[in-house]
């Protein structure tokens, strides 16, 4: 669908519209992750600039 967009006055594709649905009971994956622990994430010892 095209829309012209308030920001930039143009004609821009808007073809995706979520709707956010409110359920009662979120699945939270507790089996997978732990949740008493903080994510560990690999890193290397490499310097960014």
């Amino acid at each position: 669908m095209l829309e012209i967009s308030k920001k930039t006055n143009l004609l821009e594709e808007n073809q995706y519209k979520y709707s956010l649905q409110d359920i009662p009971d979120p699945n939270l994956f507790r089996d997978v992750y732990s949740y008493e622990e903080v994510p560990k994430s690999p890193s290397t010892t490499a310097a960014c600039p």
